[in-house]
This record gives C-alpha cells, sequence and structure tokens, in this order.
C-alpha cells in the first residue's frame, strides 16, 4: 500500500512539473522578434530572435522598463507590397508566462496578451489573445 501511495505521488509530482508555467526570462524575452510560422498542431505563433529585422517583416522589440517597438503593417490591406512602420507601445509581465502588449495600429488601440509555452534564446512559441480597445 505504502508502495502505492509512493508511486502515485513521484507520478503527480512529475505531471505537474510538466504543467507548471515556467517564470519569463526577461533577459530572454528582451530583444527583437520576428514572425517565423504558425504551428497548426500546438496553436502557436512562432517568433525568431533576430539581430536586425528584415525590411519586409513586422516584428516585436522588448526594450527596458517596458518600452515595446511593434514594427507593423502601416494599414489594412496585406497584399504585398506591404509597406511597415513602427510605433511605441508599452509591455509588462502579467504572471508567470503570459504578457499583455498595448499599441497603436490601424485599428486603433491594441492589447494583446501572449500566453508564452516556449522561450530560448532563439525561439519564443505563444498563443496569442488579442483584443481592441
Amino acid at each position: 500500500m505504502i508502495r502505492k501511495i509512493v508511486t502515485c505521488f513521484f507520478t503527480v509530482m512529475v505531471l505537474s512539473s510538466f504543467l507548471t508555467p515556467k517564470k519569463i526570462d526577461l533577459e530572454l524575452l528582451k530583444g527583437k522578434w520576428t514572425y517565423k510560422e504558425y504551428n497548426s498542431e500546438r496553436d502557436v505563433d512562432i517568433y525568431m530572435k533576430v539581430k536586425d529585422v528584415p525590411h519586409d517583416k513586422g516584428s516585436f522589440e522588448f526594450r527596458e522598463n517596458g518600452v515595446l517597438l511593434v514594427k507593423q503593417n502601416s494599414g489594412w490591406c496585406g497584399t504585398p507590397p506591404i509597406h511597415y512602420h513602427t510605433v511605441e507601445g508599452k509591455w509588462e509581465v502579467v504572471n508567470d508566462s503570459v504578457v499583455r502588449l498595448e499599441y497603436l495600429n490601424w485599428r486603433g488601440n491594441i492589447s494583446k496578451q501572449l500566453h508564452i509555452v516556449n522561450l530560448n534564446k532563439t525561439q519564443m512559441a505563444f498563443k496569442n489573445y488579442n483584443s481592441t480597445k
């Protein structure tokens, strides 16, 4: 009986370690991130960390003190050629795995919550929860 209890306890501990969100490492988050792809199996957007943002790509740049730079489509049309411009916004950590972004685009004030599921030196994967204020 004791063996079953111990086995059950360790099983629960191991499983819960996989389900517990990891705390966002702000040093890894800071920098320029550009879109790579959407992973439909995991339902996540994947961004790559870059030194310089290509002229034909949008990006998020997380800076010190919650300063956010968003390079985005300057209008509603997504047909190439796309014209980009950069706006300043703000970002903040909501909890161990969620970052809130606020900025302005052609639709108005944007508030996004990124539920980060993977973050390392070169790649960030997140579920994107958008809302327009």
